[in-house]
């Protein structure tokens, strides 16, 4: 029975001591700005509201056809189920990990619809924080009100 004792107290500090020597859990996102210049499609965006017993979060599902295409020269343009709705220019803040949209005009011939008429307005002249940029997952937030938040979800194209 003693060797037995022994044997389990053995196992507990090698148990232990294996896990004092693994890498923490990092549950960081990564922002690595070299691969913003891609195609990227959003597949859904958050509201998310303060409210009495916590937070209201609103989550719209997207098909994935709205697409946002950044450029190394900082022009874009948006398409949705591959049509160019509209074409702009934005601005990436490295010291803050933030993307601006400074403009944008819609194509000509072409009536904007959808998301990219929703949002465009409403994230022009606007910084976006970059929350997370890796080579397959982009995502953005912006305050949309002193309180409610606004957060995208894209996948690369």
């Amino acid at each position: 029975m003693k060797k037995i004792y022994l044997s389990l107290i053995l196992i507990s500090f090698l148990a232990i001591i294996v896990a004092c020597n693994e890498e923490p859990y990092n549950d960081e996102k990564t922002v690595n700005l070299q691969y913003l210049p891609n195609s990227w499609s959003l597949v859904k965006y958050e509201i998310s509201t303060p409210s009495g017993s916590g937070t209201i979060v609103t989550t719209t599902q997207l098909d994935g056809a709205v697409h946002f295409v950044f450029n190394g020269d900082n022009t874009m343009s948006i398409t949705d189920h591959d049509v160019v709705q509209a074409n702009g220019i934005y601005n990436l803040y490295e010291a803050d990990n933030t993307l601006e949209l400074v403009e944008y005009t819609f194509v000509d011939g072409v009536e904007p619809e959808g998301i990219a008429s929703l949002l465009l307005p409403i994230v022009v002249d606007n910084r976006l924080l970059i929350e997370e940029l890796t080579s397959e997952v982009l995502t953005v937030s912006m305050p949309y009100s002193s309180d409610t938040r606004f957060i995208a979800y894209f996948i690369r194209k």
